[in-house]
């Protein structure tokens, strides 16, 4: 979801909430919604190494995901994931950041991550420091 979408939603059953926001971004404001279970949130840029290299631009002008923001992640969903039916991921546009995270969560949990690569454009950085943190958890 972006940004704009996270701020007007509401869910039927119960979700956990992972938020991707720019370092200059404030927090996403939220509605009450007695469904969401808890939140994380993350602050790092929207920027994949390989992206920038191919524009030319280095990694040091910004502040990229970090392992111990892959490993929040991944702490986070096994902590909750078994007491909800949803993960909602979520970044300012709602199709880089978040999707990266998402596809890598259900390339783990549901064995599939097709879906989240036809629809979006995930953050190739993202998704993979996420998936390999996952690897070194259940391994």
């Amino acid at each position: 979801m972006s940004r704009r979408e996270i701020c007007e939603f509401r869910s039927e059953s119960p979700y956990i909430l992972i938020s991707a926001s720019d370092p200059s971004d404030i927090k996403p404001h939220l509605l009450e919604d007695g469904h969401r279970v808890t939140e994380l949130f993350l602050v790092f840029h929207d920027v994949d190494k390989d992206t920038l290299f191919k524009f030319g631009l280095t990694i040091e002008n910004y502040i990229a995901i970090k392992d111990s923001d892959a490993e929040k992640i991944v702490k986070f969903v096994e902590e909750y994931k078994n007491k909800v039916g949803t993960i909602v991921c979520q970044c300012e546009a709602g199709i880089s950041r978040s999707a990266g995270i998402a596809a890598a969560l259900s390339k783990v949990l549901n064995g599939d991550d097709e879906w989240v690569f036809h629809f979006y454009v995930p953050n190739r950085t993202v998704y993979r420091k996420v998936l390999e943190k996952y690897m070194e958890v259940i391994n």
